[in-house]
């Protein structure tokens, strides 16, 4: 199988063709670039319409993400559920079912997204799995990966052991089969710049890699003393946070302060495969949503990017309409659109001849209650404004993420006890290190698309 991706040349002249055949990649987002907005969603999408259906696995470390690419999670592609048992156990289940067999049989490339987020263990785990169960004893199996993601942005979630006790993650560059599976890395270094925000733009390439200059600290104190923003009709900017505990809390306490009546909506699930599909993980809208005329609500869907209708664009709700079903929402763009319910569908084509046969689906209101949104969730998003606590940041690249999900300076607010910000803009030392050592002759230097 020869994974194929289309590179931009200088100049406008037609894209460069890069070929590299039967060798697994990891596309990474470069750590010295010239913008701090790397889209590499692009690239990834396109790989993905040029590698054949049938034999190519789409998936990703979380399922939002992995919704984005029209995939699975990789634990919903591998069959291995929560992932807890050990490989041989997991790789007698999965010989166990024919539709598991044949899916890990089947596939010759597998994708995984957000890579940053996939812990190292785990990557063993699941490479011991893939040569057990297809009988073949070179690295992963003999199947062709291509991992994308960014590793100074969200790490692994913590594992919390049978003592209470928390274990420190492990990358998957920390693995010991990732030098064994990856002959290639190709580092994206041309982005998107953020609408011609210069300042920012630099400010956020430092914080990314965990420098907060005396210019940065100085930016960030003047940002912190201004006002919330407050946009069109009554919008206001979200608070990111890092732990969903605190968004639901604010979420519900400013719901509960409208005195007009709730209205709830069910989603319509239906699943055909609960072992390969979990909707509360893979899509986007939960399964209920309580919400308010004047609640301050966010699109979990991206409905018309041509009147940026996408997902992230912030609103409020004017009024619910009985007939058709749906939501008139005020957005910041100054009219007014009616939100009808939508549907999430999920297929699996990797063990199926490139069939695209369906898991499930959810139909339900594509938004979510947005005075607080959790910086996980946030990851993927652009935001409108945002309200940025830096003092209770507490892990790694979470700065970045939050501050980058904003589209320019002027749409940052930030909160914070102590204008000492360096507690907050920390890279994770291990990932900087990695970056630092790639061996220049293993590495495929391109460019993302402007």
């Amino acid at each position: 199988m020869a994974v194929t991706i289309e590179r931009q040349q200088s100049g406008r002249g037609p894209p460069k063709v890069e070929k590299f055949s039967d060798a697994s990649v990891a596309i990474l987002v470069a750590e010295k670039v010239s913008s701090a907005r790397i889209e590499y969603g692009p690239v990834l999408h396109r790989l993905i319409r040029l590698l054949k259906p049938d034999y190519t696995a789409v998936t990703s470390s979380t399922g939002l993400a992995a919704s984005h690419l029209g995939g699975q999670t990789i634990h919903s592609f591998a069959g291995i559920g929560s992932g807890a048992r050990d490989a041989p156990a997991l790789a007698q289940k999965i010989k166990r079912s024919p539709e598991l067999l044949g899916r890990w049989k089947r596939v010759k490339t597998l994708i995984i997204d957000e890579i940053s987020m996939l812990e190292g263990r785990l990557f063993d785990k699941l490479e011991q799995i893939a040569r057990l169960v297809r009988q073949d004893n070179r690295p992963f199996g003999g199947i062709q990966l291509v991992l994308t993601g960014d590793f100074l942005q969200l790490p692994p979630v913590s594992q919390t052991m049978p003592n209470g006790k928390k274990e420190e993650p492990s990358f998957c560059f920390e693995a010991a089969s990732w030098r064994k599976c990856i002959h290639k890395t190709m580092l994206l270094r041309e982005v998107k710049r953020q609408e011609g925000d210069a300042t920012f733009t630099t400010m956020l390439n430092q914080i990314r890699r965990g420098i907060c200059s005396q210019e940065t600290q100085d930016i960030l104190s003047l940002v912190a003393q201004r006002r919330h923003k407050v946009l069109t009709g009554g919008v206001v900017a979200s608070q990111l946070l890092p732990t969903r505990r605190e968004v639901d809390a604010i979420n519900e306490r400013e719901l509960a302060r409208l005195s007009t009546p709730p209205i709830t909506f069910t989603a319509m699930d239906t699943v055909y495969d609960s072992t390969s599909l979990n909707l509360d993980v893979m899509c986007s809208a939960r399964a209920k949503v309580v919400l308010k005329v004047g609640a301050q609500v966010m699109l979990t869907k991206t409905l018309s990017p041509q009147k940026r209708l996408v997902n992230g664009s912030r609103g409020i709700i004017v009024r619910f309409s009985a007939t058709p079903c749906g939501i008139t929402f005020s957005l910041v763009l100054r009219f007014q659109i009616t939100i009808p319910l939508d549907e999430w569908v999920f297929y699996n084509t990797a063990s199926t001849g490139g069939r695209a046969v369906e898991l499930g689906r959810r139909r339900q209101i594509p938004l979510q209650l947005a005075w607080a949104i959790s910086i996980h969730k946030s990851q993927g998003m652009t935001l409108d404004c945002a309200v940025i606590k830096l003092d209770t940041i507490f892990e790694y690249g979470q700065a970045y993420v939050a501050l980058s999900r904003c589209r320019s300076l002027e749409s940052v607010s930030i909160t914070s006890a102590s204008r000492n910000f360096k507690m907050a803009i920390r890279a994770n030392p291990k990932c900087l290190k990695f970056y630092e050592e790639l061996d220049d002759a293993d590495l495929i230097h391109t460019k993302t698309h402007e």
